[in-house]
């Protein structure tokens, strides 16, 4: 009884483990290559979709904090202008006021951002991967 032989050259590929005893030695190593690279593959595409998906909501979030930020920094430094010119201070003496606290709310939001920023963006592809190569480890054991 002969098998055809599949489209991607093997006629293991679907075949029980009862059949797989008795292949011939290259064709299981063609047939554990292609699988890796099948799952390579499966593994590349799961960690891009992550990475859009991770991307997209910090790039949602950054615009938000900054807009944010802007708002509430010129909301300030106008107080702080009509504070100053009410209380009969120079326009130059405001105008450094304002800037003083320009430059302080841009520190503020540089380190929160440096703070806030993703540290490892594919911690749980990693995580899966490692999982699956301890789980290949436990099955040929």
């Amino acid at each position: 009884m002969r098998r055809e032989v599949s489209p991607s050259g093997s006629r293991f590929n679907d075949a029980p483990a009862a059949e797989l005893v008795d292949a011939p030695t290259a064709e299981l190593i063609q047939l554990a290559l292609r699988q890796t690279g099948d799952l390579v593959r499966a593994e590349a595409s799961l960690a891009t979709a992550e990475l859009k998906a991770d991307a997209f909501g910090a790039i949602v979030a950054t615009v938000n904090m900054v807009a944010a930020v802007v708002l509430l920094a010129l909301a300030a430094a106008l107080g702080a202008v009509a504070a100053l010119l009410a209380l009969g201070a120079s326009m130059p003496a405001a105008l450094f006021a304002t800037a003083g606290i320009l430059v302080v709310f841009g520190v503020v939001a540089v380190l929160a951002g440096a703070r806030l920023a993703p540290r490892q963006i594919l911690g749980r592809s990693r995580e899966r991967v490692a999982a699956e190569i301890r789980e290949i480890e436990d099955h040929a054991s």
